[in-house]
């Protein structure tokens, strides 16, 4: 059986955790954004939550692969117990990926503005 998985930061290709993609056998099948808004953080590396009433969000720039298992996954973002997978509809497709939420009370100070990573993240290569 395989999952979808829609990844935003460290986890997208060229950054420092694409390894556990390739490990779970990842087959990259859009890049693209999430239908909903959110917002995003960052403190080394970038996390999203749903946004609280008044809120400003963005949608999320997000890849989605295709994955042969989720469970290195679900250990580098310690769901449920830290990050929490959900699924999450994203543009262009009619796949609905999982994709990991942090936890609300998380202290980070910068925010990404636009909810890409990749273009704002200090650790892309």
């Amino acid at each position: 059986m395989t999952h979808l998985v829609a990844v935003y930061g460290t986890l997208k290709e060229g950054y420092s955790n694409f390894d556990l993609m390739t490990d779970s056998g990842a087959k990259h099948l859009l890049t693209t954004v999430t239908k909903d808004k959110y917002v995003m953080y960052d403190g080394g590396f970038p996390m999203v939550n749903k946004p609280e009433p008044g809120m400003e969000a963005t949608p999320v720039t997000v890849q989605v692969f295709e994955v042969d298992t989720l469970q290195r996954l679900d250990w580098l973002e310690g769901h449920p117990d830290h990050f929490c997978r959900e699924e999450v509809e994203v543009e262009g497709s009619d796949v609905t990926p999982w994709m990991y939420f942090g936890p609300k009370n998380h202290g980070r100070s910068a925010r990404v503005e636009d909810g890409n990573w990749v273009e704002w993240g200090i650790y892309g290569w």
